[in-house]
């Protein structure tokens, strides 16, 4: 973090210096005290389980001495004797308010990318993009919500010429507020599908959430969507350039043809009257939807068609997100997250790869509220003529594993735990065979991924 006094954060967030050198440099911003070095300021943010001011005496023994806290919530003071501490009313609201001011520190593109499914690919291939030509920065890991994404903010320095930042939400406002943080000029929406379903209630207002990423748009600025999303597809620009990318012939760039390299994509898109080539180091038909996406940012931001070229060779996934393990088998690990749209994309995937049978282990998606069966029978469906062997693990996810049944596959089988999953796999799963396993994270499948890797077979 470059330098911010406490006074600037003060006027930011409009909160009060009321001990120490308001000159002083925040130094960094720390909102852990098991990694806070001396020289951060450490902002004591209120969770729901936690409350960050029951951690101001760990984050003195660290040698902090700099904070930013909610004077209500102080029950004993004396640490601001030799302190400097910026007392505000909402200390996760100042945390934005903060990276907000910092922000405009940087005269620099910001691109936000947010979507149901293949927001952290589709940011991962556009900072592969961008990073040919510019140093871009982007979000490490999952720190895409109110908390991460200002965190995130504080890691940009004058060396940076782009930031691509990822944006998630669960409810109504919430793109807004990290829009209104990040004032991003481009903007990608990878598609509409059923994640938060439970809190929005319909595709619909999924939809509304996710254009709530325009909010602080211009005549300057450029939205990126899939034009073959269903819903997006009848976008029309609303005082900012709209760009649709897809299979479709209508769309601004349109695939004409993909395929298979080894263990790359090579596909040809219709862009300006023009028929291009490219490939990705990676398979499945989701992969270059992002890889669109990712183009269309690199164009918007001055980049060579070779040099769009050069980054996506260079793009590099996330762990848990489609992850080829290599064995007499082929374990293919997306235990990350699910909903019924990477669900889908991922049985596409499998049905795909090269091998004997296709094995489909997964499990419950979660957050689908009164949609949840539907959404698991979408997927049991959907994996019926598609797979040769279905596992569904969990509560729900038992709907994946009936419907596949009813569709017509027969080996289609239930367990309501992961043990129960493995001690079966160890018997079923010969050499040949290519493994898929998915699952919403708090199910944990990764285990199941990583006893596979570990096992004899």
């Amino acid at each position: 973090m470059e330098d911010v006094t406490f006074n600037e954060a003060a006027a930011w967030c409009k909160g009060t210096v009321a001990a120490g050198d308001s000159q002083a440099m925040l130094g960094g911003i720390s909102i852990d005290t098991r990694k806070i070095s001396p020289d951060e300021t450490y902002v004591a943010i209120v969770g729901e389980r936690l409350d960050g001011h029951d951690f101001i005496g760990a984050a003195c023994e660290k040698g902090a001495s700099k904070f930013i806290v909610e004077p209500e919530r102080v029950a004993d003071k004396s640490f601001y004797a030799g302190s400097t501490v910026l007392e505000v009313e909402d200390t996760t609201r100042a945390l934005g308010d903060i990276a907000r001011g910092y922000r405009d520190r940087f005269d620099i593109p910001y691109i936000g990318v947010t979507g149901s499914c293949g927001k952290t690919s589709t940011r991962n291939m556009v900072w592969s993009v961008l990073s040919q030509k510019l140093i871009t920065h982007k979000n490490s890991g999952n720190f895409n919500n109110h908390i991460g994404l200002p965190l995130t903010m504080f890691e940009l320095s004058s060396r940076h010429q782009a930031a691509v930042l990822e944006m998630g939400m669960s409810g109504f406002g919430e793109i807004e507020y990290l829009a209104s943080i990040v004032r991003p000029s481009i903007a990608v929406i990878t598609n509409v599908g059923y994640s938060h379903i439970e809190n929005l209630g319909s595709k619909e207002n999924i939809m509304k959430a996710k254009l709530e990423i325009t909010s602080y748009f211009d005549e300057t600025c450029t939205l990126i969507v899939n034009g073959d999303d269903e819903h997006l597809k009848r976008l029309m620009p609303e005082g900012y350039k709209l760009i649709k990318f897809g299979f479709e012939p209508g769309n601004d760039i349109a695939c004409t043809g993909v395929s298979e390299q080894g263990k790359n994509l090579e596909f040809h898109v219709n862009w300006n009257g023009n028929e291009e080539k490219f490939t990705i180091p990676s398979k499945g038909m989701h992969n270059v939807y992002n890889a669109m996406a990712a183009m269309a940012v690199g164009v918007e931001c001055g980049l060579s068609l070779d040099e769009i070229r050069c980054g996506l060779l260079q793009f590099e996934n996330e762990k848990m997100r489609l992850d080829i393990v290599e064995k007499s088998f082929i374990i293919v690990n997306d235990a990350y997250n699910a909903n019924p749209d990477s669900m889908k994309a991922a049985i596409d995937f499998l049905a795909g790869y090269e091998g004997k049978r296709k094995i489909a282990v997964l499990a419950d998606m979660l957050e689908m509220g009164e949609f949840s069966r539907e959404g698991h029978e979408i997927v049991g469906e959907y994996a019926a003529g598609r797979v040769d062997l279905l596992v569904s693990v969990g509560g729900a996810a038992a709907y994946i594993s009936s419907r596949a049944r009813e569709c017509g596959l027969a080996n289609a089988l239930h367990f309501d735990d992961r043990q129960s999953a493995m001690e079966y796999l160890d018997g079923v799963v010969k050499p040949g065979d290519v493994v898929l396993v998915k699952g919403s994270r708090s199910m944990k499948m990764e285990e199941i991924a990583n006893h596979l890797q570990e096992g004899s077979i």
